[in-house]
């Protein structure tokens, strides 16, 4: 699948998002909040920038899938180029944490009862379920990639064996699946439903199902009616479901244990609106060299931006991230601005080398 750069832009507004939700609304405290009431509450919302990435993946990477099919390469180079694209720079994060924390005691990155070894097989979700504790806030972001490998595992058997035929179909069922988990198992504080692969399967599997019909919109593109048809559509299911979403973040209704399902179906018609108008100005908005530049160094802010956050307050104020006043704002500014420096030069350095090794392996 050839870069499509308007989807660079919306990778870079999903990590800009879970960035401003780590930084702001999880370390804010309520003197800060009291006088700032109206911006903490908007910031609630941008936790689902995850979703957007699940979304955003599914539909990336079952369209290379789906679209290889057919390649007597299919599997080996599919999982080559995950192992290039992931790990190198996730088991950095892990050995850098296990260096600081030799170090400098004072760092306790592998608190709790979530085994270390875990932490390299991608399976500590499981663990966080389990107990109900996502562990420490610079490894718990660690969930979601452990979500996504772990759905990559099967993924590609899945559609190799259905052939795209009855995809869609299949999707239907997991999206269901996740349903029923979240209503049954919500696991200890919820963190089943969170972090767990079974509980969140749907939103990659909405994903995979969005580039499906994308593709369809790509035969009948020249076809004026189905264009503005379409269209009209999405603005109305995109506007349905973002009333949805804020009334839920307004804690004026409760959306229970269909949330992240109708959260990934806004982001799957906001993928698709935006890529059926790409040649529109309106649309440069999102497809601009900024947001185009962030979303391509993306997965390193992610991993590093906890990281970067707690070494700065750890030796400038000896505590853990706070927002407590504007002095604080200013040390949170300073920490992204190193985190977008450090993920580009770990990107133009470390992670672009290994992964041009992976696409030397072709479908």
């Amino acid at each position: 699948m050839q870069r499509i750069s308007v989807l660079d832009g919306l990778r870079g507004i999903a990590v800009l998002m879970v960035i401003v939700f780590h930084y702001f609304s999880l370390t804010a405290t309520a003197a800060f909040c009291d006088i700032n009431l109206y911006v903490f509450k908007l910031t609630k919302f941008l936790s689902s920038g995850v979703d957007l990435f699940f979304v955003l993946s599914g539909f990336l990477l079952g369209g290379i899938l789906i679209n290889n099919i057919n390649s007597k390469n299919y599997f080996k180079t599919f999982y080559i180029r995950r192992f290039c694209r992931i790990l190198p720079l996730y088991f950095l994060l892990i050995i850098i944490c296990v260096v600081l924390v030799y170090v400098f005691p004072v760092f306790n990155f592998f608190e709790g009862e979530i085994p270390f070894v875990s932490y390299l097989t991608f399976t500590q979700n499981f663990f966080m379920g389990k107990i109900g504790f996502m562990g420490s806030d610079v490894l718990a972001i660690t969930w979601s990639l452990a979500v996504e490998e772990q759905f990559y595992l099967f993924l590609p058997l899945i559609i190799f064996v259905t052939r795209s035929k009855n995809l869609h179909g299949v999707v239907f069922f997991f999206v269901l699946c996740s349903i029923l988990f979240r209503t049954l198992f919500p696991g200890i504080n919820g963190v089943w439903n969170l972090a767990f692969i079974l509980h969140r399967m749907d939103s990659l599997f909405i994903g995979v199902s969005t580039f499906m019909i994308y593709s369809e919109y790509l035969k009948r593109r020249n076809d004026v009616f189905y264009n503005k048809s379409l269209n009209v559509i999405l603005i109305l299911i995109i506007a349905v479901l973002l009333v949805g979403i804020l009334l839920y973040f307004a804690n004026i209704v409760s959306l229970s244990n269909i949330k992240f399902t109708w959260i990934a179906f806004f982001y799957a018609s906001i993928i698709l609106f935006v890529l059926i108008n790409k040649d529109k100005k309106i649309i440069n908005i999102i497809d601009n060299k900024l947001l185009g530049f962030i979303g391509k160094i993306s997965f390193g802010i992610y991993i590093y931006h906890q990281l970067i956050i707690h070494i700065i307050f750890q030796f400038m104020r000896n505590t853990k991230p706070v927002l407590n006043n504007y002095n604080d704002l200013i040390l949170i500014l300073t920490a992204f601005l190193f985190t977008v420096l450090i993920s580009f030069i770990s990107y133009t350095f470390f992670e672009r080398k290994i992964i041009n090794i992976g696409l030397k392996y072709k479908y």
